[in-house]
């Protein structure tokens, strides 16, 4: 019996949601691919000025990040801290920086990285025992720094700092009852940042997209498993093992079938014979030889 109770309270485990991880705390890592739109920078030497004359175009970065917050329920809030690094492919110049394509558009060496720190509002959606997904944004500071040398000669290499915000979309899978692993999509967008040498300056919005699996551990402890329920005593009916009193128990003297009340059955007995013996000798029955033999014994 006590295997099939066992049995059963596991099946009804498996079957049931565990609970959710609602009102706990996780922290994350994130790692992924990241794509950096080109950099268009406006030009100024002091004396001219030109809207979006140089362009920046660059390798696939990646991206890489931690992240801890705190889960409310349907409403996450988390902060992000991340570092973001491309190398840099080409430089585009236009007029009148440029007269013809072979200057225009010029091989380039350096590169260009983002550390950023940003809080992020979210919005779960989903199972927190299987699939499930976000959506959120988060806003912060991010600094730039951007090391480009183009083969004309011309080159920058400064760092600025500035505001930030980012969009995020992710989904998430539990592979252990404190462990979640997804994917997360971050776009990421800069204040303008300016870049110069002293005599020029370039300014312009740092744009990426980013790709990110993630691994995420939560501080969720799960609640005690409901206690066993005892199977209740058998009756006297169900056999001597479980009649107290039985195989040398003495038992409870005031239950049925313990040694004591069996003692007390038999004198009990005994006691009424004798009762019923002397009563007829009283009446002129001849079976004193009866009633001295029962008392004898």
């Amino acid at each position: 019996m006590r295997n099939i109770l066992l049995a059963a309270v596991a099946a009804a485990a498996i079957a049931s949601p565990a609970v959710a991880r609602d009102g706990s705390g996780y922290v994350g890592v994130e790692l992924g691919p990241m794509l950096a739109e080109d950099t268009k920078l406006d030009y100024d030497d002091g004396v001219n000025s030109f809207t979006d004359t140089v362009a920046v175009d660059y390798n696939t970065g990646w991206d890489l990040g931690l992240y801890g917050g705190y889960d409310f329920g349907m409403i996450r809030t988390e902060v992000d801290l991340s570092y973001k690094r491309a190398g840099v492919n080409e430089v585009v110049l236009d007029a009148p920086l440029c007269s013809t394509i072979t200057n225009c558009i010029q091989d380039a060496d350096g590169h260009a990285s983002v550390l950023s720190a940003m809080g992020n509002l979210l919005l779960d959606f989903g199972d927190d025992n299987g699939l499930g997904g976000y959506v959120g944004a988060g806003v912060g500071f991010a600094s730039v720094d951007l090391d480009a040398t183009a083969a004309g000669g011309g080159s920058v290499d400064d760092k600025d700092s500035g505001v930030a915000w980012q969009v995020l979309a992710g989904l998430k899978f539990p592979v252990s009852a404190n462990i979640d692993a997804g994917v997360r999509y971050r776009f990421m967008n800069t204040a303008r940042m300016k870049f110069s040498d002293g005599t020029e300056s370039l300014e312009g919005r740092w744009r990426s997209h980013s790709l990110l699996a993630t691994l995420t551990y939560n501080f969720y402890s799960p609640p005690p498993p409901p206690p066993l329920r005892r199977r209740p005593a058998a009756s006297a009916a169900s056999g001597d093992a479980d009649v107290p009193g039985r195989f040398g128990d003495l038992g409870d003297r005031s239950l049925p079938g313990s040694a004591a009340s069996a003692s007390a059955a038999a004198a009990g007995a005994r006691a009424r014979l004798i009762t019923g013996t002397q009563e007829k000798s009283r009446s002129g029955n001849t079976r004193a030889g009866f009633f001295f033999a029962c008392a004898a014994n």
